[in-house]
C-alpha cells in the first residue's frame, strides 16, 4: 500500500461535516497497536509495556539507592509513528509533527479529541522520525480521558508542570530500556540502565494553544503554562548510541520495551513513576512504510 495522501483543501469542508455528524473521531498513528492475546506477538506493531519491569527510584532512593517496579504508568501510550523525510517522489517533509499531516499529532489536532493533551517524542532520524505519543488515562468513573495530565498524582504533578520548560526537561527527562525478546547481544547492547536523555541527545520543545483545563492546572513553576500537547524533538541522528537503540528497537527478531519518566531528585518527588511505556513489536519497515499496514492482528487502536 502506499504511504496516506495528503489532506487536500477541497476534502477539508466534507471530512469537517462527517466529523461533526459522526462525533469525535479516532486519531490513528502510523503504526498500527498490537491487539493479540500473546503480549509478546505480532510484527511492526506496538502496544503498551508493562511498567513493573522498569526499576525507578524508591521511597528512600536517597539514602539506600534502593530501586522498585515502577507503578502503572501515569500517561496511556497512545501510538507509534515511522515518518519518512522523503515520500517516494524525493519530496522533504521534514520532522515538524504538526505540519505533518499524516503524523498522529496533527490527526488529533484536527479530530473531535484535540483539547486532550498528547506528549511527542520525537526521536529525530537520518532517515526521519520515531515518534511516541503519551496521554492522559480515561477517567474509570466516567471513560473520558481529562484535558490535562495534572491532578491524578500530586507527587509527579510537581515534575509535569515543568514539562514544557527546556532546562529542567533537559536535566529531568530520562529514558530506560528493556529488550524483551533479542539476541544475547542486544540485550548486552541496550542494557537496562536509565540516561538523561537531554544529556546525551541536542532537543528542541514546541507546544500547542493552551486549552481550558490547562489554563488553571497547566501552570509552571515560572508561571508559564504548557500547552494542550508538548513535542520534545530528540536530535538522535548523530549519536552512536541513540541510533543503535532505534534501530534495535527496528530489528526483526527484537520485542523491545522503552519507559520514559522524569527524574525525582528530592523525597517529596520519591518515589518516582514513569510518564509512559511503549513496547514496540519486531518493527522490520524502517526501510519501507508499506510495511506497517501489516501484521497488525487485532487492532486495538487507542481512542483519543
Amino acid at each position: 500500500e502506499a504511504q496516506p495522501a495528503e489532506a487536500q483543501p477541497a476534502e477539508a469542508q466534507p471530512a469537517e461535516a462527517a466529523r461533526n455528524e459522526k462525533g469525535p473521531q479516532k486519531a490513528e498513528s502510523t503504526v498500527p497497536r498490537w491487539g493479540g492475546k500473546d503480549p509478546e506477538g505480532g510484527e511492526n506493531v506496538w502496544s503498551e509495556a508493562p511498567s513493573q519491569v522498569f526499576a525507578v527510584r524508591g521511597p528512600k532512593y536517597l539514602s539506600d539507592k534502593k530501586k522498585v517496579p515502577s507503578e502503572r504508568a501515569l500517561l496511556a501510550t497512545a501510538g507509534l509513528d515511522i515518518l519518512f523525510h522523503r515520500t517516494a517522489a524525493g519530496v522533504n517533509k521534514g520532522c515538524r509533527l504538526v505540519d505533518r499531516p499524516d503524523s498522529f499529532l496533527a490527526k488529533h489536532a484536527a479530530s473531535g479529541a484535540r483539547g486532550v493533551f498528547v506528549l511527542a517524542l520525537n526521536f529525530m532520524m537520518p532517515w526521519g522520525c520515531f515518534v511516541a505519543y503519551l496521554t492522559p488515562r480515561p477517567d474509570p468513573s466516567t471513560g473520558q480521558r481529562p484535558l490535562s495530565p495534572l491532578g491524578s498524582d500530586p507527587r509527579v504533578d510537581t515534575l509535569l508542570s515543568q514539562l514544557g520548560e527546556d532546562v529542567f526537561c533537559r536535566a529531568r527527562l530520562k529514558m530506560v530500556p528493556h529488550v524483551v525478546k533479542g539476541s544475547w547481544g542486544i540485550k548486552k547492547m541496550v542494557g537496562t540502565k536509565p540516561a538523561i536523555i537531554g544529556k546525551v541527545l541536542r532537543t528542541v520543545h514546541s507546544q500547542g494553544e493552551l486549552c481550558p483545563a490547562t489554563k488553571s492546572q497547566g501552570r509552571t513553576k515560572s508561571g508559564a503554562q504548557f500547552g494542550n500537547w508538548v513535542e520534545i524533538q530528540l536530535d538522535s541522528s548523530l549519536n552512536r548510541a541513540a541510533k543503535y537503540l532505534i534501530s534495535a528497537a527496528s530489528n526483526k527478531g527484537v520485542v523491545m520495551d522503552m519507559g520514559v519518566l522524569l527524574q525525582a531528585e528530592t523525597s517529596a518527588e520519591l518515589p518516582e513513576r514513569l510518564l509512559g511505556a511503549l513496547r514496540v513489536h519486531r518493527l522490520s519497515g524502517v526501510s519501507s512504510s508499506e510495511s506497517f499496514n501489516q501484521g497488525a492482528g487485532e487492532r486495538g487502536d487507542e481512542d483519543i
